[in-house]
């Protein structure tokens, strides 16, 4: 039997190893210089953090799109698009602080 595109399972999952370890490394890079403190924490980055920035970025590429951007405004420049965008990434910040505060035990 053999994965996709004809490679072995053997390989499919050893690169899938290394996308997410590198997926990780990335991840690192965004918490810095806050790493986590305890092995849980580390766990939870090394488990969920992967998933999160995958589809963080997925999320974003949708929300940004030309497209999108197009059926909002046809101009070139558009205010409206630019008081779109803020729109979103400060309900992006503001839940990502809620989780934060949450996750460290504040109040």
């Amino acid at each position: 039997m053999s994965g996709i595109a004809g490679q072995s399972p053997i390989r499919l999952l050893l690169w899938s190893a290394v996308a997410w370890l590198v997926i990780f490394g990335i991840v690192l890079l965004y918490v810095a210089p806050d790493f986590p403190r305890t092995t849980v924490q580390w766990a939870l980055l090394f488990v969920l953090g992967p998933p999160i920035y995958v589809l963080g970025e997925a999320l974003g590429a949708w929300l940004f799109s030309p497209d999108r951007g197009h059926r909002i405004s046809a101009k070139r420049f558009s205010l409206l698009r630019i008081v779109y965008a803020l729109l979103v990434i400060a309900l992006i910040v503001a839940a990502g602080g809620t989780l934060v505060t949450f996750f460290k035990g504040g109040a």
